[in-house]
């Protein structure tokens, strides 16, 4: 901490954002968009300024902003979501007692615990049009900040100066995950929420901006190299069509038409062989190979310790589960009894969204536009889960944080 003080950014980061924090204490609509931007990006931030550790500021926002929030719903005698919140208690108990009993410290799994409460924090925010746009802005903004630091990287151009070796090929972007696939997942969602403010852009000019920052952030998601990511947000793209158009012919073939022309505009800046290779030598990817072999693995593993697993960051092989399947990961290190709290979750903040796109209502109506991109975000996370783990990656507890609100 001594040396956190003897850095002359810090005091004024923490004025920063504890500023922050009391506008978004005023105003909830804007806080899902903010917890993602503001935990999306400090990573790289605290890195470049040499503050310290993301976790610790975490760690510390985090049950602030819910102390906060909660005064202020019993203050205006608003309900809370007791319910959905004693589902996240259930899980993180049962997390706690496997870690305890495999011997793990908890600071191994602290930023598990941190995830959920970000579930627990969204489901504070009020449920208007305005949380959800902004939330959709905070995203597409930060995937059009990393799309422009990963292709500059990939371009070979240091335009970050000497913190440019944080951009480049493998590198942490602007964001919290070194994993290519990582970064596909937060490319795919981005494209996302861009197609949906797309949607709900009401001018002609509005509607131009939002595709050309869907077009240059699906650049973004190419040059990550994620065949996971790449086919999620293909899922997620049918999706939004079938809820909104009914999968018209002209909005498929539109698509089709700017997909072709965004790949060839890929080969032309120096990304074309790179992007074959990930779809055409399968053959030879190593990591594909060893799926199968990881699966059977990781159940020979869960029958050492069926019921409450081996604990959230058991280091035997938790590296190559956690590369290969969500699942399995989650049955591994929870076993049955957090597997099944884990998915009856995941069943709970699906379930709230979707009631939200009842059929009665318009496809012009904002609340149902923005939830149809919140369930195709969290269907690309959730695919990409099969061949992949999002290791609780940070978007998809705040995404599933808006099927707990009120």
């Amino acid at each position: 901490m001594l040396e956190h003080l003897q850095n002359p950014i810090f005091p004024v980061f923490i004025l920063i954002i504890v500023l922050m924090i009391g506008y978004a204490s005023y105003r909830a609509e804007i806080l899902p968009g903010f917890i993602f931007f503001l935990f999306a990006s400090m990573g790289a931030f605290l890195q470049i300024t040499g503050i310290g550790q993301i976790g610790l500021f975490r760690a510390f926002l985090t049950p602030v902003l819910v102390a906060i929030l909660v005064a202020i719903r019993i203050r205006e005698r608003q309900r809370l979501p007791f319910f959905y919140w004693s589902l996240i208690l259930l899980y993180m108990f049962i997390v706690y007692i496997s870690g305890t009993l495999n011997g793990i410290p908890f600071a191994n799994y602290r930023g598990d615990v941190g995830m959920l409460l970000l579930a627990m924090l969204v489901s504070l925010a009020p449920v208007k049009e305005s949380t959800y746009r902004y939330f959709m802005l905070s995203v597409a903004l930060w995937g059009l900040i990393n799309m422009g630091a990963v292709m500059s990287g990939w371009m070979g151009l240091n335009i970050f100066g000497s913190y440019g070796s944080l951009f480049n090929e493998g590198g942490r972007a602007v964001g919290l995950m070194r994993h290519s696939t990582m970064m596909g997942i937060y490319f795919a969602i981005s494209v996302i929420a861009a197609q949906v403010l797309f949607y709900q852009a009401m001018t002609r000019f509005g509607k131009i901006i939002w595709f050309i920052a869907g077009s240059l952030l699906f650049l973004g998601l190419l040059s990550s190299l994620s065949r996971g990511a790449l086919a999620g947000w293909l899922v997620g793209f049918l999706f939004i069509q079938y809820k909104l158009r009914g999968m018209s012919m002209r909005a498929v073939l539109g698509i089709t038409l700017t997909g072709a022309i965004l790949v060839g505009v890929a080969s032309f800046i120096g990304l074309g062989e790179e992007v074959a290779g990930r779809f055409t030598d399968m053959d030879e990817d190593i990591s594909a190979q060893a799926r199968i072999p990881l699966i059977i693995s990781s159940f020979e593993t869960w029958a050492e310790s069926p019921v409450l697993g081996r604990g959230v960051g058991w280091k035997d092989k938790s590296l190559h589960l956690q590369s290969h399947n969500t699942y399995f990961q989650v049955l591994v290190e929870s076993g049955a009894v957090g597997f099944i709290a884990f998915m009856t979750l995941m069943w709970v903040g699906l379930r709230g969204v979707f009631k939200r796109l009842k059929p009665s209502k318009k496809n012009t109506e904002g609340i149902v536009i923005y939830n149809t991109g919140i369930a195709a975000m969290l269907i690309t996370i959730l695919l990409d889960g099969l061949t992949h783990s999002f290791d609780f990656v940070l978007p998809y507890w705040i995404l599933l944080g808006f099927g707990f609100m009120l």
